[in-house]
């Protein structure tokens, strides 16, 4: 019947611009997910290299880029800072394995955002490793095509009560 068909038309008409306007309010393309999705996976990849060369050019090269730790001085400015952070820090540890646990993007325009959730075990020494997890957001820019870290933080979640 006509009417039945008008009202399936004005559904999926409204079912659609339904779902343009709530991508739109995400504020992020499918494209862009992507994009910080394998600059996150990079990025993990280096830490469990040890390439700390990928790291610096995942890095904006700017003298503001800041990373911040857990600690009260866990505070690094620009790009010798953060680099002595990222050499110091694996200096602890002889291998590692690095996975997201849980991860959460968003954008809008050139600037990209992310939180993440991670578990890490190190081998600091033969035969002891050390397993964790950690928090890890970030603030990313894109430049010239290129996504770079332009803010990040690490923390240790509080512990479970009882713990």
């Amino acid at each position: 019947d006509k009417m039945a068909k008008r009202i399936l038309i004005i559904c999926s008409i409204v079912l659609s611009l339904a779902v343009a306007v709530s991508a739109g309010e995400s504020g992020i393309s499918p494209q862009t997910e992507k994009e910080v999705k394998n600059f996150l996976d990079r990025q993990v990849r280096a830490f469990v290299d040890r390439d700390l060369e990928a790291l610096m050019a995942m890095l904006a090269p700017d003298a503001s880029v800041v990373m911040l730790g857990n600690g009260p001085d866990d505070r690094w400015v620009g790009p010798g800072q953060i680099q002595k952070a990222y050499s110091g820090q694996m200096a602890q540890y002889i291998s590692e394995t690095f996975k997201l646990t849980w991860t959460s993007i968003g954008a809008k325009d050139n600037i990209a955002w992310f939180a993440a959730q991670c578990l890490i075990v190190q081998t600091r020494q033969p035969k002891k490793q050390v397993t964790f997890r950690i928090n890890w957001t970030g603030v990313l820019e894109k430049r010239k095509a290129k996504w770079l870290l332009v803010q990040s933080h690490f923390s240790f979640p509080a512990p479970e009560p009882g713990r």
